[in-house]
């Protein structure tokens, strides 16, 4: 079975989470009834909003990935393209 890399790694997982939620995208719930302590985070309606465009960028990457004969689409390979578009 093939392994697959996470995106975050423990310790880049909660700065991340914290400036979600500090933008405002996410809501965080911390459950301490009972250990282990729980954790709960939830898309707010300001972060419902990227839910289309995400559905969107889904949607070309497997239609990128079927073009190109692939399973998947390495978006980081085409992070500098999306860079440089934003500057038109």
């Amino acid at each position: 079975m093939e392994k697959r890399m996470s995106f975050y790694s423990r310790t880049n997982f909660e700065p991340a989470m914290e400036k979600m939620e500090a933008t405002g995208l996410i809501t965080r719930t911390v459950h301490m009834s009972k250990p282990p302590l729980k954790v709960d985070y939830q898309l707010t309606d300001f972060g419902k909003t990227l839910i289309p465009l995400l559905q969107f960028i889904s949607q070309w990457g497997m239609e990128t990935a079927k073009i190109n004969n692939k399973d998947t689409v390495d978006l980081i390979n085409y992070l500098p393209l999306i860079v440089h578009l934003q500057t038109f």
